[in-house]
C-alpha cells in the first residue's frame, strides 16, 4: 500500500502545475457529484497516466482530452458509478461531525493562547457559553457547505466564486451573532472536558466511518454480482 501511495506521489509531482491544477478540478468535480470513490481513484491515476503520456509527447492534455475539461469531467461524472444514497449520507455525517466536533478544541486552543474573553480555560476543562458554541459551530458548517459547492462549481469564474463563497462566510458571522444575543442561550453556560469530548469525537467518527467502509465493501460486492449475472446471461 506504501509502494502504491509513493508512486501516485512520484507521477503528481512529475506533472506540469498547469496539469495537476486541471486534473485536481476534474477530481473536485466528479467529487462533488458523489462518484464511487474506488472508481475515483482508478480514474485519477488513470488520468495521471494520460497527462504525463502527454507530457512526455509535448503535447497539450486538453488535445489528449479532446474535450475541453469541463465537458470531460460532465462526461466522466454522467458515465461513472455513483456512491449509494447510504454512502452519500455517511459521507455527509462524517464531514458535518468533523466540522462541528473540531470546533471546541480550537476555541480551547484560542481560548488557552489569546485569553478570549467568553472562553475560559481551566487545566483541561473548556467553559464557554453555549451562543458563543453554536455560533461558531454555524460559521463551520457554513464553510463546510460552502466548499462542496465550490467543488461542484469549479469550472465557473473562479473570482465570482471565491466572492460568493467569502460573501456567504460574512453573512453567516453576522448573522451568527443574533445567536449570542438571545439572552436564556447566553446565559446557558457549556462546561465541556476536552479530552473526553476529543475521546468521544474520534470515536464516533471511527465508528461511523467503519460502518461507512462496510457499506462500500457490501455495494462492491453487490455490484461485482451483478456484472457476473449480466455477464452470464449475455452468453
Amino acid at each position: 500500500m506504501n509502494s502504491m501511495g509513493n508512486g501516485k506521489k512520484e507521477a503528481n509531482l512529475k506533472l506540469t502545475s498547469e496539469n495537476r491544477q486541471a486534473i485536481r478540478r476534474i477530481k473536485f468535480y466528479l467529487e462533488s457529484h458523489y462518484v464511487d470513490e474506488g472508481y475515483l481513484e482508478g480514474i485519477t491515476s488513470d488520468i495521471v497516466g494520460m497527462a504525463l503520456e502527454s507530457q512526455k509527447r509535448g503535447e497539450d492534455f486538453s488535445k489528449t482530452v479532446g474535450l475541453d475539461y469541463a465537458e470531460f469531467s460532465k462526461e466522466l461524472a454522467e458515465n461513472a458509478p455513483r456512491q449509494t444514497y447510504a454512502e452519500k449520507i455517511f459521507n455527509i455525517i462524517i464531514s458535518t461531525v468533523a466540522c462541528v466536533g473540531i470546533v471546541l478544541p480550537v476555541m480551547y486552543v484560542l481560548g488557552f493562547i489569546f485569553r478570549i474573553r467568553q472562553i475560559t480555560c481551566r487545566t483541561v476543562m473548556l467553559v464557554a457559553p453555549l451562543a458563543f458554541i453554536l455560533k461558531y459551530m454555524l460559521i463551520v458548517f457554513v464553510i463546510q457547505v460552502g466548499w462542496i459547492l465550490v467543488k461542484r462549481s469549479i469550472y465557473k469564474s473562479q473570482t465570482f466564486l471565491v466572492g460568493v463563497y467569502v460573501s456567504a462566510i460574512v453573512l453567516a458571522v453576522i448573522l451568527s451573532d443574533y445567536i449570542t444575543m438571545l439572552k436564556p442561550v447566553y446565559e446557558l453556560t457549556v462546561e465541556v472536558n476536552i479530552f473526553i469530548w476529543l475521546a468521544a469525537f474520534l470515536g464516533i467518527i471511527g465508528v461511523l466511518y467503519f460502518v461507512k467502509l462496510r457499506i462500500v465493501s457490501l455495494t462492491n460486492f453487490m455490484r461485482a454480482r451483478h456484472r457476473e449475472f449480466e455477464k452470464k446471461r449475455g452468453r
